[in-house]
């Protein structure tokens, strides 16, 4: 390796192109670069500061009593299709799960907005809810996967067999229906 003597080389003899070249510190705009200086923190959610929060609802005992206990009752009864005990828990549960967070939501702005929003039913949600049961009994009537996931129909009986001519039930095969 050569030894270049970087001495010897003067700023004309270099084409520099314009605008570029050694910083001047003299020359920089000033900025604060001191460590007191923070970065402002990052927005959550929907880029809401805390000052533009959605406004609570009105505190009021018991607004939230009847809907959270029928959330819980709906919840429950589902639950009891797959597994009797923990859907009674749940049903047995409502009513005093409902009323805590109701008291709660009293005292808390923050829990009676993300209540409000939980138990308030929108167009779409009332029309799912409406076909829930349409498509669940459909589901489990006509569907083995369904029936497998979900425990099955025809009082814990297996699903006929299309293919076998006695019928998965025993018996003599149906007439009239299809499954």
């Amino acid at each position: 390796m050569t030894d270049i003597d970087f001495s010897s080389l003067q700023p004309d003899e270099v084409d520099v192109p314009d605008g570029f070249g050694v910083p001047n510190p003299d020359k920089a705009p000033k900025t604060e670069t001191t460590a007191t200086t923070k970065e402002e923190p990052k927005k959550r959610g929907r880029g809401r500061s805390p000052k533009e929060t959605k406004p609570a609802p009105p505190k009021r005992r018991g607004q939230f009593k009847q809907p959270l206990t029928q959330m819980y009752a709906g919840i429950g009864t589902f639950l009891a299709i797959q597994d009797p005990v923990c859907g009674k828990a749940v049903l047995e549960s409502a009513e005093k799960c409902a009323e805590t967070l109701d008291d709660w939501a009293y005292q808390n702005p923050a829990v009676r907005r993300a209540l409000a929003s939980l138990t308030e039913t929108s167009a779409v949600t009332a029309v799912i809810m409406a076909h829930a049961p349409i498509v669940m009994t459909v589901l489990m009537h006509h569907s083995p996967a369904a029936q497998k996931a979900l425990g099955g129909m025809n009082n814990g009986k297996s699903v006929p067999d299309p293919s076998d001519s006695e019928g998965s039930m025993g018996g003599k095969p149906e007439t009239g229906g299809t499954v």
